[in-house]
């Protein structure tokens, strides 16, 4: 059976014994390389070739980003796990972005992190329990918000305007408007003022963009 190779970059020397003996029992896992620092990671990863990178998270900066861009466009089949005692919704998000594989909390069981390497080897995308259970409370609250956001907007909008705003988003020009609300190009226009207005935005485009993300 072909073994995971691992390249394991941690500076918490009792996160990375734990990792250690569990792996010392464990014949799935080579860890080829144990690093406590960022510098001279990526030339690494090429040299090596893991199947997996885990990073702690507290090592991470800006720089970090484009090292897993570049990971992730030169070196597709090298998975990513980050590793963190907390990873906040918008943490996850640009780290969603940036194409990681998989979080895992510090915290978490030599034995669970051993789990999440081999699912992820496997092609799998991983989140804790405790961080889905987070995340997914963060996305609802996110979403009322929007909803209650919407609401407000709404109130605020006269009807013409709100119809205005839906057959922008519908791609209509000003007079194809004024044609099917039977009303001139210059009230058009003028809607289309009073929404920018209303809203803080600056174009047409950006008019239908919100209506088809907000209303649709």
């Amino acid at each position: 059976m072909k073994k995971i190779r691992l390249l394991l970059v941690e500076d918490d020397c009792l996160i990375r014994k734990r990792i250690q003996s569990t792996n010392n029992t464990n014949n799935d896992i080579t860890i080829i390389a144990l690093r406590s620092e960022l510098k001279n990671t990526l030339a690494e990863i090429k040299e090596l070739k893991p199947g997996v990178v885990l990073i702690d998270m507290g090592l991470l900066s800006q720089s970090c980003f484009s090292v897993i861009e570049i990971v992730k466009r030169d070196m597709p089949s090298t998975k990513i796990i980050v590793a963190g005692l907390k990873i906040d919704q918008d943490e996850i998000l640009k780290f969603v972005q940036a194409r990681v594989n998989g979080f895992v909390l510090k915290n978490s069981s030599p034995k669970e992190i051993i789990t999440t390497i081999k699912n992820v080897d496997g092609g799998s995308t991983v989140l804790p329990p405790l961080l889905i259970n987070e995340l997914f409370s963060q996305i609802v609250a996110h979403s009322q918000r929007k909803v209650n956001l919407n609401h407000t907007e709404k109130n605020n909008m006269t009807n013409r305007e709100l119809e205005v705003m839906q057959f922008l988003g519908d791609g209509m020009s000003n007079k194809e408007i004024g044609s099917k609300m039977q009303i001139s190009t210059f009230t058009v226009k003028s809607h289309i003022h009073n929404v920018m207005e209303k809203l803080s935005l600056h174009t047409r485009l950006e008019i239908a963009n919100h209506s088809f993300n907000s209303y649709s």
